[in-house]
């Protein structure tokens, strides 16, 4: 996964439709916002979709069954 791919994905005013970035840190992201064009308040809540990746210890040396 590329760690900055979600700088791709912008946060646009409901509003007006004026782009802003986030911030990088999800808690400071989510809440209530200030569109810096139109000066009205939104709301943006943070969602993601968690990934998994698996792997054997370095140090294995048991049998797989």
């Amino acid at each position: 996964m590329d760690y900055f791919k979600w700088f791709e994905d912008l946060i646009e005013c409901p509003h007006c439709e004026h782009k802003h970035r986030p911030t990088g840190s999800h808690e400071e992201d989510d809440g209530e916002w200030e569109c810096a064009s139109c000066e009205k308040p939104f709301d943006v809540l943070v969602e993601y979709t968690p990934t998994y990746s698996v792997s054997k210890p370095k140090n294995w040396a048991g049998d797989d069954v």
